[in-house]
């Protein structure tokens, strides 16, 4: 079986966009990164990033100004799919856009530096569409986005949110090849483009406490608990993203600590931990890097899947 180690950098909220990535060179990965994206990038805010997610709502509610006026410095609009209508490929469940461009100027106005990306799924919801690519996902989001915006772009992000359903045995309950390398193809698509690409894992489908690597979102949890009523976790599901298509096409991952039953919650609630220590040895763990098992079987079928793509290292 092959090991491959992941090393993410971890800054508040695992700021892939400073310090190493998949080992690479400071200097080489920012050559990387050029050759990547040859137009203009988006740009995050600099520093640490405080992630927020605006529902519907956030207009009437006044949430997402609160959140920015507290120091949120990315707000990650809710959500969208990228469905078959009709036997046409179309992006569909999207935020009001009169209601996202009020909020951006309204930010502007105050001189909060926000920056604006839109989440790609959510419990429960649909997973893209693999009858198109990755790279033809891109070019109907990317059209949809600028009309969406009355001809400049109303998102400047894409966030992978791609999760689990509350039914185990579901077509969604599973992130198979062919949807991980959507996603990764439209992420190459979207950097290229100069937008910023992140992810949002829950924390089981990137997790530090385990080698084991699965294509289920139905599975028990890794720590001895919950294991008969609770199949819904991962097992470093996202990680087999950063692997193939490298942490230069991400600029962020924002772990959901928060999942249900999540080994945070295991090591807190059920071995003692300290909170506060428990978040140090995790980011580092996290940045220092770990194995994930993904077995010959996965490595071969990538392969076959997409003969340009090479496993790191």
């Amino acid at each position: 079986l092959r090991l491959i180690s992941l090393n993410l950098p971890v800054i508040l909220r695992l700021d892939l966009s400073q310090g190493p990535s998949l080992s690479l060179p400071g200097m080489l990965r920012l050559a990387a990164l050029a050759l990547l994206a040859p137009v203009a990038l988006a740009a995050l805010p600099p520093g640490n990033l405080i992630v927020a997610y605006a529902g519907n709502d956030a207009c009437d509610s006044g949430r997402a100004n609160y959140a920015a006026e507290k120091g949120a410095n990315v707000l990650i609009w809710f959500s969208i799919f990228l469905k078959s209508v009709n036997g046409a490929p179309e992006v569909v469940n999207s935020p009001p856009f009169d209601c996202v461009a009020k909020i951006k100027a309204e930010l502007e106005a105050e001189g909060l530096p926000t920056f604006h990306s839109i989440c790609i799924g959510g419990w429960d919801a649909p997973h893209p569409n693999t009858t198109w690519s990755g790279a033809e996902w891109f070019d109907i989001f990317d059209a949809w986005n600028v009309e969406a915006g009355g001809g400049e772009r109303l998102f400047d992000g894409i966030d992978w949110d791609l999760e689990g359903n509350d039914n185990p045995n579901s077509t969604y309950a599973k992130l198979p090849l062919e949807t991980l390398h959507l996603m990764g193809e439209m992420s190459v698509a979207a950097k290229k483009a100069g937008y910023v690409v992140s992810l949002a894992p829950a924390q089981s489908y990137m997790d530090v406490t385990t080698t084991e690597f699965g294509y289920g979102l139905n599975y028990y949890p890794s720590q001895p608990w919950h294991q008969d009523d609770f199949p819904y976790a991962g097992r470093n599901n996202y990680c087999y993203l950063i692997t193939i298509y490298g942490g230069v096409v991400f600029d962020f991952v924002s772990v959901q600590l928060y999942e249900s039953y999540a080994p945070a919650n295991y090591a807190v609630t059920q071995e003692g931990e300290d909170i506060a220590s428990y978040l140090t040895d995790w980011a580092a763990a996290l940045y220092k890097g770990y194995d994930v098992d993904y077995g010959h079987p996965v490595v071969t079928a990538t392969l076959a899947l997409n003969p340009n793509l090479k496993p790191y290292p």
